[in-house]
């Protein structure tokens, strides 16, 4: 059984692993577009939700090492 439906959650787990840079442009280029729309809905206006779409994924760069399977 595959642990992984989702090609992003391969990827970010490879990216957390070893911090492979192409990776986690991968995961953003899977994800980008939900947690835009997602983000604007909470926002209310794109530029705010532009700057929550970029501090998700700094976020993700910053905690990388935290990162734990099944943990979530």
């Amino acid at each position: 059984m595959t642990l992984y439906r989702d090609p992003a959650d391969s990827r970010f787990r490879q990216y957390c692993e070893t911090g492979d840079p192409d990776a986690l442009g991968d995961v953003f280029d899977c994800t980008a577009g939900r947690l835009q729309r997602v983000a604007v809905w909470l926002t209310g206006n794109r530029e705010d939700a532009d700057d929550l779409l970029q501090r998700t994924f700094l976020k993700a760069i910053e905690t990388r090492a935290q990162f734990r399977l099944g943990a979530c």
